[in-house]
């Protein structure tokens, strides 16, 4: 039998067990508390301290709430209130204040306990879940941040979560496509909502990604929105495996693509009607390797520059210069040369000479491409056939030139005439003085007859300037060809050199309405031109006439002529022939290619004129070393063949009437009224036309005709008319002038003017349309 506890070791045995008590509490991972229903601490576990910094004695006889944040106070505080009350245990979440001012998250729980004498006791852990709580927050966080994503992008974005057979989807795929927020499995909701033709694609294309264990998949297809129609889409996902490689999720987003997939149809349909556009033959295409200087093709730039691939076999730049018109060369290079220095490719146009001998416009468009150094390395472009839009400028510009020196041939013909008519005059003048002098020839004589000529060949050169400008009018009857080709060519053939051999071929002559001695004058110009080309050499002209039509078959040659008959006059050569480059110049005025002195120029010039005034074309055959031929074609007439009786000019003489005359040129009109005094005529002459005014207006029945000129200072020859006519209505009135527009002809038939007379042919007709004028004064009453 033991001896009973002593009071000491009871108390020795009561410490080690509150130290063994102290020591279980300490090591568990939670701060142990109790406190009174007032909450003050009565005691605290040593955890307190490495949890919060604060010593756990300094924290007994505390009331620890005041540690608690103040954001959680008012939860606390209700549900410590709400425990004590009812005697239940509590349990909430508040952060408490560590010795740095820090806060940290903490679980607070607690139970109520009677001791002996009844009194109530609270005691509770609190746990340290600083760090769960901030990964929620994180977590919170990104959630937000997710869940914002989903409604802010413009994809529809879907979870399928294969464990559980369940998919999520966003507001985006719920609002395109009509879809409900989360479907099972079984319900192949998205299978049923793929276009028929594309289910099965669609289907075995995710199967085969899953059972390959492929990260993700990708596919296009056509899914039915809300509305019925159906959007292209793009589906592209994630696919999720467990440890056993077996699928667990399927995360991925749904781009509608229906725009692009319009653009890039679009962009489909515009290459093909470019390639078909390429493939007319209007336009073609290149790549020209910079670096390799080496030219890529398509089959549309060889038939433009009308070279076979096996004849471009280099392909570089300098081997396709050979194919461009010599020139043209100079200008091309100099725009390659401006490239390499300034890296910019201008827009080239020039000419290449085909294999057949045509000329090919090609207009050059190109873009640049550099490396990551800023170096041009590649370049691409395309070719534009622009003959037809060359040609059509050239004809324009040539018409341009016509008018340009049309305009400043009508400035200059009336001063150049007036002084023509005062040499020729005057040179005729003493002709017919020195003949009547002298009973021999006079040595001066001759003098005199060559000044005539060169006045009369200056003035066929006026002449003819109008002519090709077509500001002179020519009187046209419907005629035959043929017997004016044949009259001309007998008056060409004593002047041809006796090598040449002249052969005329006639086939049908169609009428043409046409001013007989203008179609002469071509006839004459285009011969004289082919014997030209011949030269001192032994040569044949064939000079051919026939009927032409024009219709479908040889439209494009003609292209200026309607459809219709044509007479066609042919003048061939066997001479030296002409290139490309000459032959687009040959019909400019003042072009020549005779040595200096020997040639105006205007010979072909005046035949282009004569020939488009005749509604009519002239075309050019010519191949170096072979010859020319030039076609002119003339419209078939509508109505038949009229005769034309050539007048012949008969001198006149007056009866002593007193003639008018004005002109502010003084030398002329000292030389009229001495040709016409000769003539019989009584003259007053003035140089100022308010002169002549007043003469008229004092003795309105002294004159009996007028005559003026229509160009003077301060008052023309139309303003003198209705001032004279104005005083005597009855006075008959012609007027002279160096050039005559059309509009100045109806003017002056307004303002009763009975003739015109064109210097410096007045000298021969003056008389002759006096002594019209006169008739009725001189007719018996």
């Amino acid at each position: 039998m033991t001896d009973p506890p002593t009071s000491t070791s009871l108390e020795r045995a009561l410490a080690e067990s509150e130290l063994r008590l102290r020591q279980a509490i300490d090591a568990i991972p939670h701060v142990v508390w109790m406190a009174s229903s007032d909450g003050q601490c009565n005691f605290i576990s040593s955890r307190w301290e490495q949890y919060t910094g604060i010593a756990s004695d300094a924290q007994l006889g505390v009331r620890w709430f005041e540690r608690v944040h103040p954001d959680d106070r008012a939860t606390m505080s209700a549900a410590w209130q709400d425990a004590v009350l009812k005697l239940h245990d509590f349990q909430f979440y508040c952060r408490i204040r560590r010795h740095d001012g820090a806060y940290r998250w903490f679980d607070t729980r607690g139970v109520p306990l009677k001791d002996t004498t009844g009194n109530v006791k609270w005691f509770g852990t609190n746990t340290d879940v600083h760090e769960t709580f901030e990964a929620r927050a994180a977590l919170a966080a990104n959630e937000e941040r997710l869940r914002y994503v989903t409604l802010a992008t413009h994809d529809a974005i879907y979870d399928w979560d294969i464990s559980v057979g369940t998919t999520f989807r966003n507001e985006q795929y719920q609002f395109a496509f009509g879809a409900p927020p989360t479907t099972h499995s079984s319900d192949r909701w998205w299978e049923q909502r793929i276009h028929p033709d594309d289910r099965k694609t669609v289907v075995d294309s995710a199967t085969a990604a899953f059972r390959a264990h492929a990260p993700k998949w990708n596919h296009e297809y056509r899914l039915q929105r809300a509305d019925g129609t159906y959007a292209a889409v793009d589906d592209r996902a994630y696919l999720l495996y467990d440890e056993n490689r077996k699928p667990t999720r399927m995360i991925g987003a749904i781009a509608d693509i229906s725009e692009r997939k319009q653009v890039e149809q679009s962009l489909r349909d515009m290459q093909s009607r470019l390639l078909s556009a390429l493939e007319g033959g209007a336009m073609a295409t290149w790549i020209w390797n910079i670096k390799e200087d080496r030219l890529w093709w398509d089959d549309a730039a060889y038939r433009l520059w009308g070279v076979a691939p096996d004849e471009f076999r280099e392909k570089t730049l300098s081997s396709l210069m050979q194919y461009v018109l010599p020139a043209d060369r100079s200008g091309v290079a100099s725009i390659i040369a401006d490239f390499f220095r300034t890296g910019i490719a201008n827009v080239l146009e020039f000419r290449v000479l085909r294999k057949d001998e045509k000329l090919q416009w090609l207009q050059v468009r190109s873009r640049i491409e550099h490396d990551e150094d800023g170096n041009p390395v590649r370049m691409a472009g395309i070719y534009l056939d622009i003959t037809d839009r060359k040609l059509a400028e050239e004809s324009q510009l040539r018409t341009q030139k016509m008018e340009a020196l049309g305009t400043l041939a009508g400035g200059i013909a009336h001063d150049f005439n007036n002084i023509l008519l005062a040499i020729s005059g005057n040179a005729k003048l003493a002709i017919a003085d020195l003949h009547a002098e002298f009973s021999h020839a006079h040595p001066v004589q001759k003098s005199l007859a060559e000044i005539d000529k060169a006045s009369g060949r200056a003035a066929d050169l006026v002449r003819r300037i109008l002519m090709f400008s077509r500001q002179q009018e020519a009187q046209r009857d419907v005629v035959q060809l043929r017997p004016l080709i044949e009259e001309s060519l007998r008056l060409l053939r004593p002047t041809l050199p006796a090598l040449i051999e002249i052969q005329s071929l006639f086939g049908a002559d169609v009428p043409v309405a046409a001013d007989p001695i203008q179609v002469q004058q071509v006839v004459m110009n285009l011969v004289t031109n082919a014997a030209h080309s011949i030269g001192e050499k032994r040569g044949v002209i064939t000079v051919s006439l026939d009927m032409m039509q024009i219709d479908e078959r040889n439209a494009r040659e003609f292209d200026e002529l309607s459809h219709g008959i044509y007479a066609c006059l042919a003048v061939s050569d066997t001479g030296k022939g002409m290139d490309a480059e000459l032959m687009e110049r040959i019909f400019d005025p003042f072009f020549t290619t005779k040595p200096v002195g020997q040639g105006t120029g205007l010979g072909l010039a005046v035949v282009h004129g004569i020939v488009k005034s005749h509604g009519g074309v002239i075309a050019i055959d010519s191949e170096v070393g072979t010859g020319s031929t030039f076609r002119v074609l003339f419209p078939r007439a509508r109505s038949q063949v009229v005769a034309v009786d050539i007048p012949l000019a008969v001198p006149q003489r007056g009866h002593g009437e007193h003639v008018l005359y004005v002109d502010d040129e003084e030398p002329l009109v000292f030389l009229i009224s001495r040709v016409l005094d000769r003539l019989g005529y009584r003259v007053t002459g003035c140089v100022d036309p308010l002169q002549a005014i007043a003469l008229l207006r004092e003795k309105p029945n002294d004159f009996d005709v007028v005559v003026t000129d229509l160009s003077m200072g301060g008052m023309n020859g139309f303003e003198l008319t209705r001032k004279l006519r104005a005083i005597r209505s009855d006075l008959p009135v012609l007027l002279t002038s160096g050039y005559v527009r059309s509009e100045d002809r109806e003017t002056a038939q307004q303002v009763g003017i009975r003739e015109l007379i064109l210097k410096p042919n007045t000298v021969e007709e003056l008389g002759q349309a006096i002594d019209r004028a006169l008739q009725e004064i001189r007719a018996p009453k």
